[in-house]
């Protein structure tokens, strides 16, 4: 009969310092996103001990989708056309793990790069089925884990799908020449559109039982709003109540925003002579300011309708 092998590290240490071990090596200080959102971000974990045997792996499982904050978002479609997407979102999380998850951050967001709509009591709705089934995916996560959620937050990234050149707004155009339109109010809407339709999702949120209160967050090129909402108020109102108030609001600030740098490039009588030889220059600039200006107030109007 072989010899049994003893192992130090489970035999020797106790189990309050070997989760405290695990706590070091596998949960991060940031929420933990898929390949493709991540980029280049880096989180220092060695998730190699999970490897090491099946006590190790049974331990530590639970350190690593328990306290660790999971940043849910969709898969971009590798087509031109993405309306007839899958719906799948990263990370890859498994079905026998969902139970041990208790911090979520969900990203809502469907940009399709291609936009269908149709006539609709509120204006119009988008057709996406692609975004109907990652609403639908969401909505199963969520269902998952009602019982063992601790925290919920929905976080709309936007900067992925916009490039801003202008000065005024504080944000850096994109070297991707895929990305050289501004942001589309409508695509920025779709899946909050969908969400709102589907009261399935809504059921989702309302049935977690340890969530109380849920964050809510826009990230813009040159621009973030936070919020934390109660989570039986989130329900009553809706996401896209919220995303509509947040897209009117970022339009007020860029007008803000242009209407007084439109005033700082006024001349006093002082330098109005001086200046008298540049005057066509002048014009042309201002002129183009002003439609810039009358562009957003549109924007404005637009997002106001969409409200109503």
């Amino acid at each position: 009969m072989a010899p049994t092998i003893k192992s130090l590290f489970l035999d020797m240490l106790p189990p309050e310092l070997r989760l405290r071990i695990y706590d070091y090596l596998l949960v991060a200080d940031k929420p933990l996103k898929g390949v493709i959102a991540r980029r280049n971000t880096r989180y220092g974990l060695d998730t190699k001990i999970l490897r090491v045997n099946k006590q190790i792996y049974a331990e530590a499982r639970n350190a690593f989708f328990g306290k660790n904050t999971f940043y849910v978002t969709t898969l971009p479609s590798q087509s031109d056309d993405d309306v007839e997407g899958s719906g799948a979102f990263e990370p890859p999380l498994q079905v026998k793990d969902l139970p041990l998850l208790q911090h979520l951050e969900i990203d809502p967001l469907y940009y399709p790069k291609k936009l269908r709509t149709e006539p609709s009591v509120g204006g119009w709705k988008p057709i996406c089925p692609a975004a109907e089934r990652y609403i639908m995916n969401l909505t199963h996560l969520l269902t998952f884990v009602k019982s063992t959620l601790l925290s919920l937050s929905f976080k709309a990234d936007t900067r992925s799908y916009a490039s801003f050149s202008d000065e005024v707004f504080g944000a850096l155009s994109s070297d991707d020449e895929s990305l050289d339109d501004s942001l589309d109010v409508k695509k920025v809407l779709t899946a909050f559109h969908i969400i709102e339709g589907n009261l399935r999702f809504t059921k989702a949120v309302s049935e977690l039982v340890a969530v109380r209160s849920v964050s809510v967050g826009f990230s813009f090129p040159e621009s973030d709003f936070k919020f934390k909402v109660e989570k039986q108020e989130l329900c009553k109102r809706g996401l896209l109540f919220l995303a509509c108030q947040t897209v009117f609001a970022r339009t007020e600030i860029k007008i803000k925003a242009m209407l007084e740098r439109l005033s700082d490039d006024g001349l006093d009588e002082a330098e109005e002579a001086e200046a008298h030889e540049g005057a066509a220059t002048s014009d042309i600039t201002l002129g183009g300011q002003r439609r810039e200006l009358v562009g957003v107030v549109q924007e404005a109007r637009h997002v106001v309708e969409m409200m109503k």
